[in-house]
């Protein structure tokens, strides 16, 4: 990983209000999101609804593995479970070791990696102090993008993921300690 990169991730560790949207159903939601950085790259993400059931808890370790802890029944979808395994190892930066390329325009840099049909695109600041965003495409078919709005690399204060493939759109806001 580019230090430009390592510089500009942010600490991800902490609580987050978690609303979720899906346009094609008109449904939506909301909870706590937990997030628990051990150190090592690895993150435990436990997501609980209003009432205190929890929805699922993940794990993603510093060897780009993924354990799914428990989740609850009308999620367990392998779609639904890939789809936010994906989101949060973009999120986290566990991508596979890949080819690179760098560009730079006047007020930000470019970073995309590639490795078979996926490529990511990772944004930061010229200065490479602030993560601006992330997408992941698939077969050149745009799938996540996410948009992190931080002052630097501390915690984000509003993380935004949406889904272009189908209509899901998942905001994290951090709650101040």
């Amino acid at each position: 990983m580019p230090e430009c990169i390592k510089s500009t991730t942010p600490n991800f560790e902490g609580l987050y209000k978690i609303s979720f949207e899906f346009g094609a159903i008109n449904q939506s939601g909301s909870g706590l999101l937990l997030i628990k950085n051990f150190g090592d790259t690895t993150y435990r993400v436990v997501g609980t609804g209003i009432s205190g059931m929890t929805y699922f808890d993940l794990e993603f370790t510093n060897k780009n593995k993924f354990r799914v802890l428990q989740i609850f029944k009308p999620l367990n979808k392998k779609r639904l479970v890939e789809m936010i395994k994906t989101d949060f190892q973009l999120l986290f930066l566990q991508l596979p070791r890949s080819q690179i390329s760098i560009s730079e325009a006047l007020e930000n840099k470019k970073f995309d990696f590639k490795y078979k049909n996926s490529r990511w695109h990772i944004e930061t600041s010229i200065g490479c102090d602030k993560l601006l965003n992330l997408e992941y495409l698939k077969n050149e078919k745009l799938i996540t993008t996410i948009i992190i709005d931080s002052n630097s690399n501390q915690s984000p204060n509003n993380i935004q993921i949406e889904h272009g493939t189908n209509n899901f759109k998942i905001t994290l806001k951090h709650l101040k300690q």
